[in-house]
Formats: C-alpha cells, structure tokens, sequence
C-alpha cells in the first residue's frame, strides 16, 4: 500500500506541475477576452455541418464576407488544382448538402460541399468525427464521372489529411481519384489568408480569427502538440492510478485537483479518445460507425453501429442533455413493425426500437468512465451482447 500511495502521490504532483504554467497562461488569455469564442458558444465547434457551411460561405464569391472570389482562388492555388479560370471562379456555386440524384443505383448520397460551374465540380467530404459510410466516395465518383466527365475533383477533408477508408474509397487511389486535404494545413491556411484579406473588414476579421481559434483547438485535440495534451495524454496513460482518485474518497483533495482544472476540456479529450477506440473497435470488427454526435452532448444525441450489408443499426443515445441517460438498442429509421425483446434488453420492443432497449452499464457518462475505460467497455459490451443475439437467431432479429 505504502508503495501505491506513493506513486498516486508522484502521479498528482506531475499532473500539478504540467498544469502550473498552462494555468497562467490562461488566466492571461481569459483577461485578454481570448476564451469568448462564438463558434463554441453556439455549440457549433464540433458540428461538421456548422463547419462546411462557414467553409462553403468563405469559398463562395458572393458569400457574405464581401471578400469576393480571392478566398476561392487562394484555395484552389494552395491545393494545387489548375484548370479553373478566372470565369470559372468568378462565376462559380457554392452550396452544401447537395443531394446526389443520379440516374444509376450507384449515385446516390448527399454531398458535403459543392463547388459548380456549367462544366466543372468540386465535390468535398467532410469527416470530423463521422464514420466512413460504404462506398461513400466511390458514389461521387460516379456521379462526378457520369455527369462532368473529366472535369471534376474529389476532396477527402478531415483534421489531419488521411486518406479515406477502404470502406468508403473501395478502390479508388487517393492522390489520382480523389485527393486528402486536412484542416491542420489546408482549412488553417485558407483562414489566415483571409484574415489577411480583411484587413479593412474587422468585423469579418474578428470572425475569422475566431475561426481560426476554433481550428487550432480541434487539430490539437485531436493529437497533435500542445501543452494541454501532453496533461491529458499523462492523465490517460496513468488511468489506473488516476481511477482510484475518483473512487476513493481518502483522495477527496487529489480527486479536486484534477475537477478543479480544465474539467470540460479533459472531458473533452476524454471523448475525442472515446471516439478514436471506438472506430479502432469498428474498423477492426467489420463494423460501420458514425460517431459525430458523441462530442454534441445533448438530449437523444446519439451515435451507431452496423455492418455494410445492415439496414438496422445498433444505436446508442442519451434520454438526458450532457450525457446522461445512454440507451441502446437495435433501431430503423422506418417505422415498421415491433418484433421479439432480445433477452438481454430490459424494455419492450416498439416501432423504432424494433427488438427492445435498455440502459448501458454505464449510462450516465463522466470523467472516472472516460479515464477508466468503464464507459467503452459498456459500449463494447452492449454492441457484443447484440450481434450474439442476432448470430443465434437471423430469422428472428433480421437486420
């Protein structure tokens, strides 16, 4: 025991240290008016159609920033894609969530962000946090293909610039048929260009540079370096000593150490490293996931599994704001039929819910589960529990 307690001891006071400066240097950043922030005041920090639609707004010649089509040359100069002139770029639309309404069964979809002339397209795909849907680029593709034959470009956006899944890419080769762009370079880049733009606009400066902010906070959390993270990452390296500041109430003084400081950015960082397990768990099971809700937090947020050949979902959600409340079950978007409870649910099926649900075995979510692991495994355990189900009786459970 006395060696545990020494090694909780030594944990804290590393986590005391690394938090020392970042403490200070935040204080001075809240007196500055650095913390006010719109984008995260409205919610919308981690929302991927908030962010195509600023993103849309900024590329779009006749978007209210008044900067005219220089953002969109700027944009297509830094990617590197040649073959758009002036009259292209002048002339061009900007739109997001375009449906793809193809004339064949492989176009179909709806297309983050558009960029259109009479004769050439720009098609984005924006991924935050979502899963890879099945074939979701090799559907544009086609479409693109049938319907502007060689004068089209696909964008794979995401924080960091990987390429798209298997799944999503199925044998297109990035670099040829489709190019990854990430906000850490390409989307950072285009905003500080335009703040440069607005020098003589400070009311869009001022908005960009929010948006700058915004960015610069995702793509460190989401890995790379940052005074903050190297604290969390130390945090979550040493869950196991960590866990037993929140379970035992003699470290009451230790356990208000780590509450007291940055609580909603680690459990913030808690949930981005949630969401990275969660797709490791998906990618290496065979599963499709979409897991973008899990950062929002509010009442019947939720996020899914399923396998490509599904047209079910198991589908987690909160009957509470802040994550409380996490139920599950086996969900359709259409309305049909109730069938037989799985065993293993607690409430009765009904029309959405087809086959029952029930609370995970951790339903109210918080920092202890996030650090501990509590939470992912209940999730594990759940989406486990049901796939046996549906295993052992197809005809019954028809996915």
């Amino acid at each position: 025991m006395p060696t545990q307690n020494k090694n909780i001891t030594s944990v804290l006071n590393e986590i005391k240290k690394k938090l020392e400066f970042i403490n200070q240097a935040n204080i001075e950043a809240y007196n500055r008016g650095e913390k006010y922030n719109i984008f995260e005041i409205l919610g919308e920090k981690y929302s991927e159609l908030a962010h195509s639609a600023f993103i849309a707004n900024l590329l779009n010649p006749k978007g209210s920033h008044a900067l005219g089509a220089e953002p969109l040359r700027l944009f297509l100069n830094n990617i590197g894609l040649s073959g758009w002139i002036d009259k292209d770029i002048n002339n061009a639309e900007v739109n997001i969530e375009v449906a793809v309404n193809g004339e064949t069964d492989d176009e179909w979809g709806r297309m983050d962000i558009v960029i259109k002339t009479n004769e050439k397209i720009i098609i984005f795909e924006n991924k935050i946090y979502a899963g890879d849907q099945p074939k979701q680029l090799k559907r544009y593709k086609t479409y693109a293909e049938h319907h502007f034959s060689q004068n089209h470009t696909l964008l794979y956006l995401t924080l960091d610039g990987r390429p798209a899944s298997d799944l999503s890419a199925s044998n297109l080769q990035e670099g040829s048929d489709y190019f990854a762009i990430s906000y850490k370079k390409d989307i950072l880049n285009l905003t500080n260009e335009c703040i440069k733009l607005a020098l003589q606009k400070p009311l869009v400066r001022e908005v960009l540079n929010q948006y700058r902010k915004t960015l610069e906070d995702l793509v460190e959390a989401h890995g790379h370096d940052s005074e903050m993270k190297a604290v969390f990452d130390y945090i979550f390296q040493n869950c196991d000593v960590v866990t037993q500041v929140f379970t035992d109430d003699k470290y009451l003084k230790e356990r208000e150490l780590i509450l007291n400081v940055h609580t909603q950015k680690l459990f913030h960082y808690g949930l981005y490293h949630l969401v990275t397990e969660l797709e490791d768990y998906s990618h290496n099971h065979g599963l499709v996931c979409n897991l973008d809700d899990i950062l929002s937090g509010g009442r019947y947020s939720g996020f899914s599994f399923r396998r490509e050949d599904w047209s079910k979902t198991i589908t987690f959600q909160f009957t509470m704001p802040y994550w409380k409340g996490c139920y599950y079950g086996v969900h359709s978007l259409q309305e049909m039929k109730p069938g037989e409870k799985m065993k293993h649910f607690k409430d009765k099926p009904n029309s959405h819910y087809c086959y029952g649900n029930s609370y995970t075995n951790y339903k109210d979510w918080n920092l202890k589960g996030l650090i501990s692991g509590e939470i992912k495994e209940s999730i594990i355990d759940a989406i486990e529990m049901t796939i046996e189900a549906i295993n052992q009786e197809p005809n019954k459970y028809i996915m």
